[in-house]
């Protein structure tokens, strides 16, 4: 129970209620987009935040290595993944379909790197 508890206040922690719709919040930023690679190919840029990238969102992300076993879960499989981004001063959210590949002459399976928030 003391652990349903702990999470509950973690969760209530992590996301804003606006409107009576949970609004989650970004955990991890974009860094280095390398050139032709599958995030560049889906529209992914440096500066971009991470709002869900594919069913992990701010609520049960824990580290980097929960990014790299999804996205290795995924090599040449679509991830849906919803963005913040800031275009011409204002915040605004992109949804891109990325898609993970040994093959595309980089280092990685996605060619960019992560920060965390």
């Amino acid at each position: 129970m003391q652990k349903i508890e702990q999470n509950l206040v973690s969760y209530h922690a992590e996301v804003k209620i606006t409107n009576k719709a949970v609004e989650f919040v970004p955990f991890c930023r974009i860094g280095n987009v390398s050139p032709n690679s599958p995030a560049e190919q889906s529209g992914i840029l440096s500066g971009d935040k991470i709002i869900h990238f594919g069913n992990l969102n701010s609520t049960n992300y824990n580290n980097l290595q929960t990014l790299a076993r999804t996205t290795k879960e995924n090599i040449e499989k679509q991830i849906k993944i919803e963005l913040e981004r800031v275009e011409d001063g204002k915040i605004k959210k992109v949804t891109i379909n990325l898609i993970p590949s040994n093959n595309w002459g980089g280092t990685g399976l996605i060619g960019c790197s992560f920060n965390l928030l």
